[in-house]
């Protein structure tokens, strides 16, 4: 996966016996998301974190609150919504269906509320990608395939 940034860190925490002190953010997929609520919390963009590096809970557990905050605010600045127009997202990194076809974009028809029905208020970012799949007509499946960032545009504009 792509190296979105290395984070410096001003306090070097352990990581099987030996000292780190960089960390590296990788990019992350839909499926990496699919636990996070919708109203992004602290403990959120560290389950990011741990999703798109190769910590463990643990080793982020020891990170001082100034790199916390630094990876953290770094995270929450990727989960922003580009500013979009109705409900087609363009993807910025294209996916494949299960029969191969390249997706570039995806297209949904406007939610009703028939498709809130069973959704929790505090919805988590899958719930919202099932609603997103049910109104694109592509599996589920696919797409936990999606770009993290593209994922979140795709969220945003079913509110549209």
């Amino acid at each position: 996966m792509e190296v979105l940034n290395t984070f410096e860190l001003a306090e070097p925490i352990t990581v099987d016996g030996a000292k780190v002190s960089k960390i590296e953010l990788k990019r992350f997929k839909a499926k990496d998301l699919i636990h996070v609520s919708s109203n992004l919390t602290w403990g959120d963009m560290l389950i990011i974190l741990e999703n798109s590096s190769n910590l463990l809970r643990g080793e982020i557990d020891q990170l001082s609150n100034e790199d916390a905050q630094e990876i953290g605010l770094y995270i929450f600045n990727l989960m922003v919504p580009d500013d979009l127009d109705g409900t087609t997202v363009k993807l910025q990194y294209p996916i494949k269906n299960s029969k191969g076809a390249e997706i570039t974009e995806i297209s949904m028809a406007k939610p009703r509320a028939k498709h809130l029905r069973n959704m929790p208020i505090m919805a988590k970012l899958g719930d919202q990608l099932r609603m997103a799949a049910e109104l694109s007509q592509i599996s589920f499946k696919t797409l936990l395939e999606l770009d993290g960032k593209d994922a979140i545009n795709v969220v945003h504009s079913l509110g549209k």
